[in-house]
C-alpha cells in the first residue's frame, strides 16, 4: 500500500487570506478585528440553527415543510452569494 502524495511533509498553514479575493481582504480584516463575520458565514450560522430546529419538529408537518423551505431558500441565496464571490463580482 503506497502513501497519499506529500505525506510526511510540512503542512501549509495559513489564514484563509490567500483563498480570499484580494479587494475583500482589507475589509474582511477591519471586520475580523472588529469581532464581525461575513455575511456568508453569518449565513452559514443561521443554516444549521434552522437544521436543528428542523430536526426538532415533526416530520411532514406544516411547521417542518415550512422551515424545509426556509432552509432550501438559505441555501440557495448563500451558494448565489459564493458563486459572486468567487467570480469577483
Amino acid at each position: 500500500m503506497g502513501r497519499a502524495e506529500g505525506w510526511g511533509e510540512p503542512l501549509e498553514l495559513n489564514d484563509g487570506d490567500a483563498a480570499t479575493p484580494v479587494e475583500l481582504r482589507t475589509s474582511y480584516k477591519i471586520l475580523k478585528d472588529a469581532g464581525c463575520v461575513p455575511a456568508e458565514v453569518e449565513a452559514i450560522r443561521e443554516l444549521a440553527a434552522l437544521r436543528e430546529e428542523l430536526a426538532a419538529l415533526e416530520p411532514d408537518t406544516p411547521a417542518w415543510r415550512g422551515k424545509q423551505a426556509q432552509i432550501q431558500q438559505k441555501t440557495l441565496n448563500l451558494a448565489l452569494q459564493l458563486k459572486r464571490l468567487r467570480n469577483g463580482s
